[in-house]
């Protein structure tokens, strides 16, 4: 429960939460479902949560530093449009030391699951949408096929990508 609801809310679990998430074990427990319903109870109420479904910070005043943990969550959706992983829960403490943050980033942007990410970016930036095939009248282009309209997407990622990574310019 402790690591799962950590990826899962993208910090650790509050005395509270916790507690909330094995009543509804103990619940399906109590009503006659096996371990595993009701550990898929847990599981389903768990994926409920805003805590979940949404990122979710700290309230603020003024302004305010953010923690390791939000740090963690903010670099993984923008490098990786994904929940941080593994490595990068273990070093959100020190995440708040610029030093550490930079060290975590350029890690996840050498990751291969960066690429989406690097994709979307400068598709984003540049205005450019995903080509479809339903996008040209078949009798003018007869040959413009799914495929080629797929392989038009990929190649405009790979080259981003491949520019990105070999330190060219976009």
């Amino acid at each position: 429960l402790d690591k799962f609801g950590r990826r899962a809310y993208r910090r650790t679990l509050t005395a509270a939460e916790r507690s909330e998430l094995l009543d509804e074990f103990r619940a399906g427990l109590a009503s006659g479902a096996s371990f595993t319903q009701s550990m898929a109870m847990l599981v389903d109420h768990l994926l409920q949560m805003p805590q979940f479904l949404y990122v979710a910070e700290g309230a603020a005043g003024a302004g305010r530093a953010l923690s390791g943990d939000e740090l963690a969550t903010r670099l993984s959706f923008m490098l990786t449009d994904s929940i941080p992983d593994d490595a990068l829960l273990a070093a959100a403490p020190g995440l708040t030391a610029p030093a550490a943050l930079a060290t975590e980033a350029a890690r996840l942007l050498a990751s291969p699951n960066a690429n989406t990410a690097l994709a979307r970016f400068f598709r984003e930036w540049t205005g450019t949408t995903q080509v479809a095939a339903a996008d040209k009248d078949p009798t003018a282009f007869p040959f413009f096929t799914p495929a080629l309209a797929q392989s038009m997407n990929e190649s405009f990622d790979r080259f981003v990508v491949d520019q990105v990574r070999g330190q060219g310019t976009v």
